[in-house]
């Protein structure tokens, strides 16, 4: 994947910046990664999501499909993602690789240290499924990611996006409406390697 620069741009909020549109999917954008691991596509949030991610993915560039910025949509009644900031540029291509749309296998989310050794509890530290409801409530833990939004959504518009009751709701029923079941926790793990190891096992596990 293309190394992305966050724009270092001064406008005022809700000035629609000639080249910039609104992305249709700008109410569905969630902090998150999607890597490809194991031939499947993991889309992953929460506390350390990133580097065990790629470590797991064997830093293949390719397969970092998407970062920090996620976009879900549901296309016939399958779960897609895609990497996209909230408002697209004048170059912007629907069918380019930075933005076009992945099906998605797995949602998974990394949890702290603390919600680990809530949940766990001297449990074996593996990757475990959850429901929806929960998945919903832990997509909104981190704020609305979409950092270009800024330049196409007026003020209202971006309080609307980032209200955590609206992205909840919108989170679960994207998984309802796709019949979407692969939820799972990741427990916080003593190092990336040991973390990566986790998604290499279950995707194997799973297959």
């Amino acid at each position: 994947m293309a190394t992305i620069k966050k724009f270092q741009v001064s406008v005022d909020i809700g000035k629609n910046v000639k080249g910039f549109t609104k992305s249709k999917y700008a109410s569905s954008i969630y902090y998150a990664d999607i890597f490809r691991i194991n031939e499947k596509n993991w889309m992953i949030l929460g506390h350390g999501k990133s580097e065990a991610g790629m470590l797991a993915s064997n830093n293949d560039r390719g397969s970092d499909l998407s970062r920090d910025c996620v976009a879900l949509a549901v296309k016939a009644g399958k779960l897609y993602g895609r990497y996209d900031p909230g408002a697209l540029g004048m170059h912007h291509d629907e069918d380019s690789e930075l933005h076009k749309f992945h099906n998605i296998d797995y949602i998974a989310y990394c949890l702290s240290p603390e919600q680990t050794a809530k949940i766990y509890h001297f449990k074996e530290m593996e990757i475990t499924s959850c429901d929806r409801n929960l998945m919903s409530r832990l997509s909104v833990i981190y704020p609305y990611p979409a950092y270009t939004a800024h330049l196409s959504f007026n003020p209202e518009e971006l309080q609307n996006l980032s209200d955590p009751q609206r992205r909840r709701k919108t989170f679960y029923n994207l998984m309802n409406e796709a019949g979407f079941n692969n939820i799972l926790l990741v427990p916080f793990m003593d190092s990336i390697g040991s973390k990566a190891d986790l998604y290499k096992k279950y995707g194997k596990v799973s297959a």
